[in-house]
C-alpha cells in the first residue's frame, strides 16, 4: 500500500507549488492524528501485558538470607548467616499457557487495527486534499460565470431602457446571477470546512494548499489517482476482514479459557 500511495505523491508533488504538499500533510497527520496516537498506545498497552504473561512461564528463583549471632556461654558469641535459594519453574500450567494466548491474539488484533487507522487516514488526507484542490479550480468558473452574468444583467437593462427586452428577461438575468453568486459562496464555503477538517488531521492551524489547474493533468495519471485509492480501499477491506476474524478467534479462546 505505501507504495501505491507513493505514486499518488509524486503525481501531486510535481504539479504543485511548495506551500504544504500531500505528503507533507499525510506525515504530519501520521505525527498528530490523535486516533493513530491512541491505537498506537492500545498496541504498546497491551504488548506490556503480553510480557507479564510470559513471564509467568519463566523459572522463579527466590533468595533469602538471614544474619545473626548467638551466644556459646560465658560471653562468647558468634556470627551466623544463612543463605537459601529456591528455583520454581513450571512444567504446564493450563492457566498460563491460555493467558498468554490471549494476549498474544490482542497484541496482533490491535496491530491490525493500527493498520486500519493508517489506511484511513491515508484516503482521508488523499480526498481532502483533493476535494480543496477541485473547489478551487471551481472557484475560477464561478468566478467567469459570474461575470458573464453580470454582463448580460447590464446589457439587459440597456435593453430594457431601450425597449428592446422586457421585464422579465431582465428579472430571469437577475435570478442566474444570483445563483451564480450563490454557487461561488456554496464552493468558499466547501474550502473552508475541508481546509479546517484537514488543519485537525495534521495538527497545524496555518497551511494553504496550491492552487494548481486540474485540466493541465491529464486521464491517466486520474487513473493512477483512483486506482491508488481503490488499492487504499481494498488494503483496508482486507485488514478489517483480519481484524474481524482475530476478535473472533479471541472471544473463542477467552470463552474456553472460562471453563477450563
Amino acid at each position: 500500500m505505501k507504495s501505491k500511495l507513493a505514486v499518488i505523491i509524486f503525481i501531486l508533488q510535481t504539479c504543485n507549488a511548495q506551500t504544504i504538499t500531500i505528503s507533507e500533510a499525510y506525515n504530519l497527520a501520521l505525527q498528530n492524528s490523535k486516533e493513530l496516537k491512541a491505537s498506537k498506545y492500545q498496541l504498546q498497552a497491551n504488548k506490556e501485558q503480553l510480557k507479564q504473561a510470559k513471564a509467568g512461564l519463566y523459572p522463579q528463583v527466590y533468595i533469602s538470607t538471614s544474619y545473626g549471632k548467638k551466644s556459646y556461654g560465658e560471653g562468647d558469641t558468634g556470627r551466623i548467616s544463612t543463605y537459601a535459594v529456591s528455583l520454581n519453574q513450571p512444567i504446564f500450567d493450563v492457566y498460563k499457557m491460555s493467558k498468554v494466548d490471549i494476549e498474544d491474539n490482542k497484541v496482533e488484533i490491535d496491530r491490525y487495527n493500527f493498520k486500519i487507522e493508517e489506511q484511513e487516514l491515508a484516503k482521508r488526507v488523499i480526498n481532502l486534499y483533493m476535494d480543496i484542490l477541485k473547489s478551487k479550480n471551481r472557484l475560477e468558473v464561478y468566478r467567469a460565470y459570474i461575470q458573464a452574468k453580470e454582463n448580460k444583467v447590464q446589457l439587459l437593462d440597456k435593453k430594457l431602457s431601450m425597449r428592446l427586452s422586457t421585464k422579465t428577461e431582465l428579472l430571469q438575468g437577475e435570478v442566474d446571477y444570483h445563483f451564480s453568486l450563490m454557487d461561488l459562496k456554496r464552493e468558499q464555503k466547501a474550502i473552508r470546512v475541508n481546509e479546517l477538517k484537514l488543519k485537525h488531521l495534521i495538527g497545524l492551524d496555518n497551511i494553504d494548499i496550491p492552487d494548481i489547474n486540474l485540466d493541465l493533468i491529464n486521464e491517466d495519471i486520474i487513473s493512477q489517482m483512483k486506482m491508488v485509492i481503490d488499492v487504499i480501499e481494498k488494503t483496508m477491506y482486507q485488514t478489517k476482514i483480519k481484524a474481524s476474524e482475530m476478535e473472533v478467534e479471541l472471544s473463542k479462546k477467552i470463552f474456553n479459557s472460562a471453563k477450563e
